[in-house]
């Protein structure tokens, strides 16, 4: 939404890419702030590449945004699959915005439910900005029902690191080229047979996503994992197709 979000208020944006060894210029990042840039947008750990942007370059990006007067919007989308955090921070710098989501972790996508986090006079101004009807009754009864029950997110965290486990042993036992991730997501290499793939995962019912969009990925395809039981079925389509 951040591409749709700039188009509507006319904003101006720089984009910072991924090389192909899927690093940040973290030098360019830092020497482009300055008093003229509103607000900076990081996924951390970022989609799709699935990387993670070190805790010290985050305070360094941080603490120069603040000197600017530059809010800093870090999306947390992936936490529990991932540890690191920045919310500690929140107390030291004013011009944080952590968002999250149970669209991850607590597997609720559809529910279209997450919460923002930030000092008292940033929230109060982010206030400005709610539409009047952001979450509806049904994803506020169900999210609360997780906050009140960790253990449910703990178990499919758990579950769901088994499955993205068993799913490398598979590429390893095949001997095929995979990113691995801080997400519940990985890439892996299909070669001259990616379209063939493709066409597999399709009449098997299974959607997976393209390329990473970064020049030298091209035959990478995108596999999102969850327990063992899940990821059986895709296994064996990756084995049939890419296992001879």
């Amino acid at each position: 939404m951040v591409d749709i979000y700039a188009q509507l208020f006319n904003a101006l944006q720089i984009k910072i890419r991924y090389n192909k060894q899927l690093s940040l210029d973290y030098a360019k990042l830092l020497k482009s702030l300055n008093s003229e840039i509103s607000l900076i947008v990081l996924a951390n750990p970022n989609s799709p590449t699935g990387t993670l942007i070190p805790q010290e370059i985050l305070y360094n990006i941080l603490e120069k945004a603040q000197s600017s007067a530059t809010t800093v919007l870090i999306d947390e989308a992936y936490y529990g699959f991932c540890k690191q955090t920045v919310l500690p921070l929140i107390s030291h710098f004013e011009n944080l915005v952590v968002a999250r989501t149970f669209s991850k972790s607590a597997g609720l996508a559809g529910c279209r439910i997450g919460y923002l986090v930030a000092q008292e006079r940033l929230a109060q101004r982010l206030y400005k900005f709610r539409p009047m009807y952001e979450v509806n009754a049904i994803a506020v009864m169900i999210a609360s029902a997780i906050l009140e029950n960790p253990e449910i997110v703990n178990q499919y965290l758990e579950e769901t690191e088994k499955g993205k486990s068993y799913v490398i042993e598979v590429l390893n036992q095949l001997k095929i080229n995979y990113l691995d991730t801080h997400t519940n997501f990985l890439h892996f290499d299909c070669g001259v047979n990616y379209k063939r793939l493709m066409q597999a995962f399709n009449q098997n019912g299974i959607l997976v996503k393209g390329g990473l969009g970064i020049s030298g990925y091209e035959n990478y395809l995108r596999l999102t994992t969850g327990p063992i039981e899940v990821m059986q079925p895709a296994a064996k389509i990756i084995q049939s197709v890419l296992g001879n």
